[in-house]
Parts: C-alpha cells; structure tokens; sequence
C-alpha cells in the first residue's frame, strides 16, 4: 500500500521536518516521484481524449511559475480596502440571518447542521429530507436540490457564502498582511476562495485595483 504524507509525517510538512526526519521526507519524495511518473500516460491519454492538451501546455504550466512567484513573494492587499469590504459582508450577513428569521418564523442558529435540519424538514416539511443519526442532513449538495424552489434554501446558501468569504478571506487574510503590505505564502485555493478576488473587485468597483 502507498503511505500518504499523514503516515509518514503526521500533520507536518515535509520542509518542516527535513531535518528530524531526513529518511521519511525522502521516502516520501520518493513515493511522490514514483506516483507523478506512473500517472503521466494516464493524465495524457485524459486530456488527449477531453482536447485539453493545449489548454494544459500554453495556460495550465506556465501558470505553475506564476503560482510559485505569488506564493514565495506574497500577494499586495490593501488593508483599508479589505477591512471596508468585510464590513460591507457583515451587512449583508446580518440582513440575510433576519431574512432568513422570518421566513422560518422564529429565531434559531443558521450555522447549526441539528437546528436548520428541525427548521427545514420538521417545521416547514420541505422535501428531500435526509435524516443521518441524530439529524437531518444540511449540506450544500441537499440545500442546492431545493434553492430554485424554496427562497430560504437559497438565503442560507448566500448566508454560507458571504459568511464564508467573511471569515476566511476578508477576515483570515488580513490576520496574515505583513509590513509590506503583502500576504506571504496565503494564497487562497478553494472554491470560494477562487472566487473572493472577483467578488472584491465586483462588489467594490471603488475600491483601488489589488494589482
């Protein structure tokens, strides 16, 4: 069986521990080389088949370098301009939590899987529920079945998002914002994170360019 990083590392990453743990980060760059090689055919004849391979030579690689740079020379933000921003979440998260309030007639945590399940299935009998012991399941790929017909399904998949963006990026990133005025090493890399910089700079076309 192949070892992940996690059996041979733990938690840690393999610069942190170069040192304590030479034969284990090598083992683990061996074991990571191995994968990469026997993988290369399969990922070719993928993109061959799917006519990505251009899009994979002139876009996706020269793109690793562009990556790297942002990651080893950080991304400039402005704080003043992050700060405003996420007031501006704040906002709108608050006037959505008593959107929300009044569409299921009371009160409750939005943020708690147990409450919004008793909410949604129990109190106002939406469809598609399903129970997984002790309670009703509340994920986005459930909520998103019902958002078209049921507003408050779609108010509690916005509430998500801008929550989110909120904690995560307009929030997180400024925790890390050195005297440079730069965010070293944080570069956001899921799927809202892909998404923050456009919704920056969408939602705040006032706000200085981050380029």
């Amino acid at each position: 069986m192949i070892p992940s990083r996690t059996d041979l590392l733990g938690k840690q990453m393999p610069g942190d521990v170069i040192t304590e743990k030479e034969a284990d980060v090598l083992r683990y760059a061996c074991w990571e080389s191995y994968i990469t090689w026997k993988s290369a055919a399969v990922l070719k004849e993928g993109l061959k088949e799917h006519g990505m391979e251009q899009l994979m030579r002139e876009i996706e690689m020269p793109l690793v370098f562009v990556l790297s740079d942002m990651e080893q020379d950080g991304i400039c933000i402005d704080a003043n301009a992050l700060k405003e921003y996420g007031q501006k979440l704040s906002v709108s998260i608050g006037e959505l939590e008593q959107k929300i309030y009044e569409e299921a007639g009371e009160t409750f945590n939005i943020n708690s899987p147990k409450q919004l399940g008793v909410i949604l299935f129990e109190k106002m009998q939406l469809p598609n529920g399903k129970r997984q012991r002790p309670v009703f399941s509340t994920s986005a790929e459930v909520l998103e079945k019902l958002a078209g017909d049921y507003p408050i399904v779609a108010d509690i998949l916005e509430y998500r998002k801008l929550s989110k963006l909120k904690s995560t990026y307009a929030d997180g990133l400024s925790n890390f914002i050195d005297a440079t005025g730069k965010n070293p090493y944080n570069v956001p890399s899921d799927d809202h994170g892909n998404r923050a910089i456009e919704q920056y700079r969408s939602e705040s076309a006032e706000y200085p360019d981050p380029d």
